[in-house]
């Protein structure tokens, strides 16, 4: 029987949007409703959350993102209005190792508000951790 997942998808860049749906579609046993934020703001992505009563299961969360607010906002966002164990979140970003957005995003981590940090250094990189998580979802281990 299919899992169902609801998977929220936060990035300015929609060709990495596209990748994620293309990943998860590759797993049969998980029936996905994509909650997806076409301006890739961090307003609009938390004008969606407002609207719903449950987190999603997963999201993806870009840092850098137009218009004001960043990823961490909307991360802050998720763990207060749902609690920290109530979504397995995932950053997806551009920054590399020693950045201070990368630093803040190991202290998500370190603090239990992001599951994984990855960073985009590589189509190759982001697919290869997209299927690690993927199949832990899959075998209902996450």
């Amino acid at each position: 029987m299919p899992r169902d997942l609801q998977v929220l998808l936060l990035d300015d860049e929609s060709v990495i949007c596209d990748i994620v749906k293309r990943e998860f579609r590759k797993y049969p046993n998980l029936k996905i409703d994509f909650l997806e934020v076409p301006s890739g703001t961090g307003h609009e992505a938390i004008s969606l959350l407002n609207k719903r009563e449950n987190a999603p299961d997963i999201a993806f969360i870009d840092l850098r993102l137009n218009n004001g607010l960043s990823g961490f906002d909307v991360i802050d966002y998720l763990v207060g209005r749902f609690g920290r164990d109530a979504i397995y979140c995932v950053i997806l970003t551009g920054c590399w190792e020693g950045s201070a957005d990368w630093d803040k995003g190991t202290q998500f981590v370190q603090e239990g508000k992001v599951k994984r940090l990855i960073g985009k250094w590589g189509i190759g990189i982001v697919i290869e951790e997209l299927r690690s998580i993927l199949s832990e979802f899959d075998k209902g281990t996450l």
